[in-house]
């Protein structure tokens, strides 16, 4: 590579990351509209990082915009083969989710200090955690289930006995009951509706 384009690379991954950090303060301050213009100039500078998507994708969580959650986290799970920062750091106030996922969150955010071991161990389950919650939230149970899935079994490999991987199990074994559910009703109304159907041939003989 030329000098020049590597000063020009440089440059742009620097004032990404500046744009990163701009993005880091105004989440902390929850001008989520701001925080996702600094992101989304983040990514359009240097959109092969991962977390400039994962934490556009914590912005629109916390708006509750599935769509897009569900977008920028396929987005960051493509870039990142190990989800590093995806799909865990949630908002606790929705979702009750315990300290670890505080850390996660202020990991991505930059608020928390720790060693590249302890960053690695919180987040080589996320992207799936945070893809799962985006899909069973947007109604689409068996792709959401099969994220969650994917999620604990990474968070398994990392540490099986994590309380950490009990709130996954937890989220999983939830969506699991909501399809549970479902699949109940809809079993009730074929039965209702074959009855009727008995009735009706017995009303016609």
């Amino acid at each position: 590579m030329a000098p020049a384009a590597a000063d020009g690379g440089a440059e742009s991954q620097r004032q990404a990351d500046r744009l990163k950090q701009e993005g880091n303060a105004l989440f902390r301050k929850e001008r989520l509209s701001a925080a996702i213009d600094a992101y989304t100039g983040a990514i359009t500078l240097c959109p092969n990082v991962a977390v400039y998507w994962t934490n556009r994708a914590l912005c629109y969580k916390k708006r509750s915009e599935w769509a897009k959650v569900e977008v920028d986290c396929r987005i960051a799970i493509q870039l990142d083969s190990q989800s590093v920062k995806v799909s865990g750091c949630l908002d606790l106030s929705l979702t009750n989710i315990n300290r670890a996922f505080k850390i996660c969150l202020q990991l991505s955010l930059g608020m928390h200090s720790s060693g590249t071991k302890m960053i690695t161990y919180l987040f080589c389950w996320q992207g799936h955690y945070m893809l799962g919650l985006a899909l069973v939230n947007s109604q689409r149970l068996s792709e959401g289930i099969k994220a969650l899935e994917k999620s604990l079994e990474l968070g398994r490999g990392a540490h099986p006995a994590s309380y950490m991987v009990e709130e996954i199990w937890q989220e999983l074994s939830k969506a699991k009951y909501i399809e549970w559910e479902g699949l109940s009703r809809d079993r009730a109304f074929q039965l209702q509706k074959l009855k009727c159907v008995k009735i009706f041939s017995v009303l016609l003989n």
